[in-house]
């Protein structure tokens, strides 16, 4: 079989995966764009053909008591990846919600998931990151209920995984 015709047969083939499953919390009320510890995760390609397949699952438990913006971010090392086009002044991210003053104050899973192509045989790190608008609090893998040990107080997962397709 042909050099060529062998590529051919492996592209589009997941070649590895890696995955971090966050199961502790993380709060913030940053402004500033703040990684979520223990969201990341490494892969070192066997190629700089091939590509990355990025899928996380975020859970968020949010503070509505103000119309606050919860922007997430996914990163390769310092490069933020599939961000919305500029415009103007507001906040681009991949993912997040922006919320109205309510009495309820939910939790909610975000799926972030894009295709890079990163062009490296090198290790990189692939991590999620968030901000909080105006000094509201953000939660991950738990809601902003009051903190009480029963069983109607929810604990949730996070998780982030990344794949080697063959290019």
């Amino acid at each position: 079989m042909s050099k060529a015709r062998e590529l051919a047969t492996y592209a589009g083939k997941i070649l590895q995966v890696q995955s971090t499953i966050k199961t502790d919390t993380f709060t913030t009320t940053s402004g500033s764009v703040t990684d979520i510890t223990g969201l990341s995760v490494s892969i070192t390609p066997a190629s700089t053909s091939n590509k990355i397949l990025v899928i996380a699952r975020v859970n968020i438990g949010l503070d509505r008591t103000a119309p606050y913006l919860y922007p997430l971010f996914l990163y390769r090392d310092s490069t933020s990846l599939c961000a919305h086009d500029a415009a103007s002044n507001r906040t681009r991210a991949h993912s997040g919600g922006q919320w109205a003053c309510a009495a309820n104050d939910p939790t909610i899973d975000y799926v972030l998931e894009f295709l890079d192509s990163p062009s490296s045989t090198s290790s990189l790190t692939y991590k999620v990151a968030m901000t909080s608008e105006s000094s509201g609090t953000a939660y991950v893998n738990r809601g902003k209920e009051n903190d009480g040990d029963s069983a109607i107080t929810g604990r949730f997962t996070s998780v982030i995984t990344v794949q080697e397709v063959a290019g």
